[in-house]
């Protein structure tokens, strides 16, 4: 019994240590640009709000986490992020070993009337609220745009397009996927939306 006892606080102390969090708070108020490179993210979630702050919360789990950094540089009017290995970092073996047993949430909360781009290959992303644009770039990974307003390019390759919004004019075009639209309002905002893979379905906010 007692040695059963051992292995699970064991078990759960490796867990802990396997899991990490880093927050980040950046005052906003010269920042009108946020570049995300997601290339080691498996999820990243944006919501814009009345702060006038930028609040990155990062979640990482696996054997390696507590290699991975989270990187934030401002120039001029832009603010980059961006998760990677710490510079002595080596995989065992393999380069692709580490991202393989490795996953990296981001949570980021910015200002409205922001300019976002992200890129990531494997990322899912979900960008909710009141931008100026928006620019996303998927490979495998879904995008979701809740509740949002303004204008916005998205592509994916293997991901579904899934938006909520309305006063826009929607360019939608799949080339193996279903595409759906709801009419919306016309309006300045302009939303092109592409997939190869992928299916598009634009719904109409009130």
């Amino acid at each position: 019994m007692k040695s059963i006892l051992l292995i699970i606080i064991g078990l759960s102390c490796s867990l802990l240590s396997a899991q990490k969090r880093v927050d980040k708070i950046i005052d906003a108020q010269n920042i009108s640009t946020l570049y995300i490179d997601g290339a080691n993210c498996f999820n990243i979630q944006i919501v814009a709000s009345t702060s006038s702050q930028i609040k990155i919360q990062t979640k990482m789990e696996g054997e390696h986490s507590e290699e991975m950094l989270v990187v934030t540089r401002t120039q001029q009017d832009s603010l980059y992020i961006v998760t990677r290995f710490q510079p002595l970092f080596e995989a065992d073996n393999d380069k692709l070993s580490a991202h393989k047993v490795m996953s990296i949430e981001l949570d980021i909360q910015i200002p409205e009337n922001l300019n976002l781009v992200v890129i990531s290959d494997i990322a899912s992303v979900e960008v909710e609220g009141v931008f100026t644009s928006a620019f996303i770039e998927l490979n495998q990974g879904q995008c979701k745009l809740l509740s949002f307003l303004g204008s916005a390019t998205v592509n994916t390759i293997n991901g579904a397009i899934y938006v909520e919004t309305n006063y826009a004019t929607v360019h939608a075009t799949s080339r193996h996927g279903a595409v759906a639209l709801q009419n919306l309002i016309p309006g300045e905002n302009q939303l092109h939306l592409k997939s190869i893979q992928g299916s598009i379905s634009v719904i109409k906010t009130e």
